[in-house]
């Protein structure tokens, strides 16, 4: 099976324990293909589209052609055995805010931050280091401001959702008061032959 990072996969259904999401549902591949290929298993995250609590490991996505959260803190070791069918590709951007969710759940963070000290690094590693963190600095503000993105654009669908509705019922009312009258002219019509 080729797999690839940040391919969308149905995972069959299996048993787990009583705190673990349980499969039968959409997960992101986020270990290692080549290790796969080895080992016949594959770490993925969990894909949900009600998560219980808002946690930072949480990433809004529209990958499976619906809004779901990847659940970051649910790292799996799954199976090829039990793959699916392929039902999305996370985006590159999102694979990286992916990246950055799974350094926090495992508590690496210091990886980010913590100074180079390697014997005899020059000063273009030294560089490429800065720049490194730099980016990961961007793409958390990056990954910041997706999520209050999210959070505003999800307030106003509701909104807009409750004035869809507010206004079906109206047209169905109209709808009832119209064929009254109508109903009320026919009638008068029948009774007189005139209107």
């Amino acid at each position: 099976m080729n797999i690839k990072r940040g391919e969308i996969y149905y995972i069959e259904y299996q048993a787990y324990g009583a705190k673990e999401l349980r499969a039968g549902r959409p997960a992101v591949v986020v270990g290692n293909p080549e290790l796969a290929e080895k080992t016949g298993n594959v770490a993925v995250v969990y894909l949900s589209t009600s998560p219980d609590t808002d946690l930072p490991t949480h990433i809004a996505v529209r990958a499976t052609g619906r809004m779901s959260y990847i659940m970051c803190e649910t790292v799996a070791n799954v199976s090829l055995e039990r793959f699916g069918k392929l039902s999305g590709v996370c985006p590159a951007d999102v694979l990286q805010q992916i990246d950055l969710a799974l350094v926090k759940s495992l508590g690496l963070e210091h990886l980010l931050t913590a100074p180079v000290s390697v014997s005899g690094a020059s000063e273009q590693g030294n560089e490429e280091y800065d720049h490194i963190l730099a980016k990961c600095e961007d793409l958390e503000q990056k990954i910041e401001d997706m999520n209050e993105e999210y959070e505003r654009m999800s307030k106003e669908w509701g909104e807009m959702r409750l004035r869809m509705e507010l206004a079906e019922e109206r047209a169905r009312i109209y709808h009832e008061m119209y064929d009254g009258l109508l109903g009320v002219l026919n009638k008068r019509k029948g009774e007189d032959g005139t209107v």
